[in-house]
């Protein structure tokens, strides 16, 4: 009966590490081709960025935050990987399904795909849906007490800012 177990258990053990996805050597860099950003809202609102500027925006917080994090590389050399960036970012107005809607945004609601790949062949797929930026007890009150009055397009780009590392993050565990 032990021998079964232990045998069932080594077997599993080999299985779980078969299963893992590899990761990429720690002197891999990557090099953003592709980068599309899908904006969504109920409301248009002057002062926000629009699609193709946010789209601007986002890739250059990404591509700042790889190039901090020593992962970015201009041009594609020895193990650099080609990354795929799709994200669906939507952004959201406090009161904008009721009657009275203010110009007062939201923490948004994103998702993405990241497409790594070495040569014109896929190695990885990262996909997720339906996040949303976490600000916290005390700032999530204030939203709700405040209906998000007083929040405009500069809050915003905080938001935008943790999107960004959000992603950054996610492209550097493929490393670790």
């Amino acid at each position: 009966m032990r021998r079964s177990i232990s045998l069932i258990m080594f077997s599993l053990f080999i299985l779980a590490g078969c299963a893992s996805v590899p990761k990429f050597p720690a002197d891999t860099k990557f090099s953003v081709d592709n980068f599309k950003v899908n904006l969504k809202q109920k409301l248009q609102v002057e002062g926000y960025p629009a699609e193709a500027e946010l789209t601007g925006i986002l890739k250059e917080k990404i591509n700042t935050t790889l190039k901090q994090k020593n992962l970015l590389t201009e041009h594609r050399a020895g193990n650099a990987m080609s990354v795929s960036i799709i994200i669906d970012y939507t952004r959201r107005f406090a009161g904008e399904d009721t009657p009275v809607p203010s110009k007062s945004v939201m923490a948004p609601e994103f998702g993405y795909t990241i497409v790594i790949s070495e040569n014109g062949v896929e190695k990885r797929r990262i996909s997720e849906a339906k996040l949303e930026i976490k600000k916290g007890f005390l700032s999530n009150l204030a939203t709700v007490a405040t209906l998000g009055l007083g929040n405009d397009a500069k809050d915003e780009l905080k938001d935008v800012q943790d999107v960004a590392n959000y992603i950054a993050e996610k492209i550097e565990e493929t490393k670790k």
